[in-house]
Parts: C-alpha cells; sequence; structure tokens
C-alpha cells in the first residue's frame, strides 16, 4: 500500500512538471495571435451558417419532392386514356392536259386528332385535316399571296365494340371509309372520304378462314325541297389462310350500294359537270342526276411473301345496277410488291383502271386519278421508300384518258400526273 503511495505521488508531480513546463514553452499571445483567433472564429461561424442552409434547403427539396407525388397522384385518369397522332405531306403536284401547259404546284395536308377510351366498351375519335370542304382532299396548295389556310372537322365518332362480342363494332359519326378495298386501291372512293352514318362491322375465324362483313347506312344529301339522299351498303367477304410460312392467302367478296334518290336531284356536290357522270341542267343553271345508282361490286385479292417480300394481285369490278344507264361498269386489276414500313423498307404498285360514266358516283373516286370523276381510264403507278422511322418518300405518276365517252378518238383527253411527296406521321 505504501508503495502504491508514493507511485501516485511520483505520477502527480510528474504530470505538474510537464504542465509547467508546456506553459513555460509557451509564450503570452501577443495581438496578431489575437486578431488570427478572432478571424478563426468567424470562419467556423460561417462554417455553422452554410451547413445551416445546406439543412435547410434539403428540407425545402424533401418538401418539393412531397408535392410531386401529391400532384402526380392527382393526375387525371382519363389523360392516359388519349392518344393523340397525326401526319404531314408535302407534295410536289404536276398536271399535264392534252393541248394545255402543264401546272406545278406544291401543296400540303396535315391532320390531327385524338383517339380516347371512354371505358372497356366505347372510344371516341376526332380529326380535323387542311383543306376546304371539299369531301375527297385535303390538299392545300401553296403560292396564293401567303394566305392563311384552312382546316376543317373530318372526324368525329363513337366506336362501341361490347366486350363479350370481340370483333364486333357499331361505329357512328363522320370516320373514315371502312368498305374493304382490294389492294388499298381506290376504285370507289378517295381514302380521304368520310362518310357520315353508321357502320357494322364484324368478323370471325373458322379455322384458317375469316369471314367479314360491313353493313352501312349513311346520310348523303339532306334536301329541303325534295327527297333526302342516303346510301345503304352491304359488304362481305372470306380470307383464307392457305400457308403461314408463305404467308400465303386468297381472298374474295362481293358488295352491295345503293344510293337513294339521285335521278332528278342535284348532284351530291356542286360542279358544272357532274364529274363524270351524265346530268342536266335545270332552268335554275342546277345540274340534276339523270340515272339512280345502286352499285354491285365484285373482288378478289391473293397474296404471298417470296425471299421475305410481300407480293400481291387484285381485282375489284363496279357494276351500276340502275335502269337506263349504258354505261355503267368500272373495274381495276393491279399488284403490289414490297412493304414499305420499317426505315429501309420499299414498295411498288401498280393498277389499271376503266371507270365509265355512270358506273359509280363520280364525285366520290379518287381525285388523283384522272383529276377525279368517272368516264376515264389508264394506269397508277408508285414506288415508295422508308428512309428514317415515320418518314416516307413517294413518287407517284397517272398517265390516264379522260372523256371517252363522246364515242369519238378525237375527244378523248390524255391526261399525266406525277406527285412526289415527302410525309411524317407523329
Amino acid at each position: 500500500m505504501k508503495l502504491l503511495h508514493v507511485w501516485m505521488s511520483l505520477s502527480m508531480a510528474v504530470w505538474a512538471l510537464a504542465a509547467y513546463g508546456q506553459e513555460a514553452a509557451e509564450p503570452a499571445p501577443g495581438p496578431d495571435a489575437i486578431a488570427g483567433n478572432a478571424d478563426l472564429a468567424a470562419l467556423k461561424q460561417q462554417v455553422k451558417d452554410q451547413q445551416e442552409n445546406l439543412e435547410n434547403l434539403d428540407k425545402v427539396i424533401e418538401n418539393l419532392r412531397k408535392e410531386v407525388e401529391a400532384l402526380q397522384g392527382q393526375t387525371p385518369s382519363w389523360i392516359n386514356r388519349i392518344t393523340l397522332k397525326g401526319d404531314f405531306r408535302y407534295r410536289h403536284d404536276m398536271i399535264d392536259v392534252e393541248g394545255s401547259r402543264a401546272r406545278h404546284r406544291n401543296r400540303f395536308r396535315l391532320r390531327y386528332g385524338l383517339e380516347a377510351e371512354v371505358n372497356e366498351h366505347l372510344d371516341f375519335g376526332l380529326r380535323f385535316i387542311s383543306g376546304t370542304d371539299d369531301p375527297i382532299s385535303g390538299n392545300q396548295t401553296l403560292g396564293d399571296g401567303f394566305s392563311s389556310k384552312q382546316v376543317e372537322l373530318d372526324h368525329v365518332y363513337g366506336d362501341f365494340h361490347p366486350k363479350p362480342i370481340p370483333n364486333l363494332h357499331l361505329i357512328f359519326g363522320k370516320m373514315t371509309t371502312m368498305f374493304y378495298r382490294p389492294g388499298k386501291a381506290e376504285l370507289y372512293w378517295d381514302a380521304d372520304l368520310s362518310p357520315e352514318g353508321a357502320y357494322l362491322i364484324y368478323s370471325h375465324d373458322v379455322g384458317n378462314l375469316t369471314l367479314f362483313t360491313t353493313l352501312g347506312g349513311f346520310w348523303v344529301e339532306e334536301r329541303s325541297d325534295a327527297a333526302d339522299s342516303g346510301l345503304f351498303a352491304a359488304q362481305g367477304g372470306i380470307r383464307a389462310t392457305v400457308d403461314d410460312t408463305r404467308k400465303l392467302y386468297l381472298m374474295g367478296g362481293s358488295g352491295f350500294f345503293n344510293y337513294t334518290h339521285t335521278a332528278g336531284n342535284t348532284t351530291f356536290v356542286e360542279d358544272d359537270e357532274g364529274f363524270g357522270n351524265t346530268t342536266v341542267t335545270d332552268p335554275d343553271g342546277n345540274e340534276r342526276y339523270v340515272y339512280d345508282y345502286g352499285i354491285f361490286q365484285l373482288f378478289a385479292e391473293a397474296g404471298i411473301t417470296l425471299a421475305g417480300v410481300p407480293f400481291s394481285v387484285f381485282g375489284d369490278l363496279a357494276i351500276n345496277t340502275a335502269t337506263g344507264a349504258s354505261e355503267k361498269t368500272g373495274w381495276l386489276v393491279g399488284t403490289r410488291i414490297g412493304s414499305a414500313k420499317k426505315p429501309g423498307s420499299w414498295g411498288f404498285r401498280y393498277n389499271y383502271r376503266k371507270v365509265e360514266a355512270d358506273s359509280m358516283i363520280a364525285a366520290f373516286t379518287d381525285s388523283d386519278f384522272s383529276d377525279g370523276g368517272t368516264d376515264a381510264q389508264g394506269h397508277e403507278i408508285g414506288v415508295e421508300y422508308i428512309p428514317l422511322k415515320n418518314t416516307k418518300i413517294a413518287v407517284t405518276w397517272f398517265p390516264n384518258e379522260r372523256n371517252l365517252r363522246k364515242n369519238d378518238p378525237n375527244h378523248e383527253e390524255g391526261f399525266h400526273r406525277v406527285f412526289i411527296d415527302f410525309s411524317f406521321k407523329f
């Protein structure tokens, strides 16, 4: 115990001497040291303030994050049920009519709209198109003194497709032409035509067969001084898949398109010549149809893929069954090679058609072939290429003859048209 006491005493003495030596070695602080200490204290205070600011900034960021999450939770569900889409086409259009000066035009077409899911059974569609009230064209010509261009309501429709009945659609309003067009050719209707009324569409698979039918009823012309004109139509067909590996298919079908109250009534689109249909001029200067139009259709198509390239041939026939008309037949045959869908892909199409004067309603036929209407014959030759995603370059040539019903070769009129198109979807 005594030894422990002595060791503690010695230890305390050594500690005291060390402390005394240190104090003796360090002189008393002078004025400069005092100033340095003050700067150090100020710097420490700045660091402390910055730390507090950073802590406050973290709180602000956290509050903003919570607000963003709250807003995301409040986003209306209908936004996710709407799809916006559109397309734009720029075209150089050259027309050369026999005996006239060739015409060159630069034109564009814009289409923009939306599709919305109302519920699991019903969709809604809306689309606007550039152009005027021309039912078969959305083109706007450039070079009119920088004038503003018009936009029209082109589609507004509902699509009722009851979930318990797959592949059944009741589409009503103003919408695109939904009757099948062999080879996507435009013998009966221009692709830009938007009928007004309703479709009932149904398809059903039975083994390697697909049966399809389309019924339609449309308001064509409402008149205050005469009976209204409508279109009642039915089309049906069958498609047989013969070989899945080579995508070999055969299909065929028929249809009937009956326009009511045409003979003796004014033309559907005001035009001095009726676009090729037989008309008479009344005392007021209005053009009136001479014949009715009940058109029987027969079509066929076959396709196969060879070396990865799709190939198809097709034909379409139209006969006006109304009494009185003598020039009442229209027909088309053609082919398509390739498929311009992905970047680097291409497609070629060709068809030849003859459309007699009263084989169909001239106001609704392809506006490009022979500059629209009936009473014409000739070729359509086109090639298209996809350089980039959602873009297309296309060239189309129409070497045609029109004004055929004169029964005199001197009255036939040569017509040539060339399109150079650049278009894209968005």
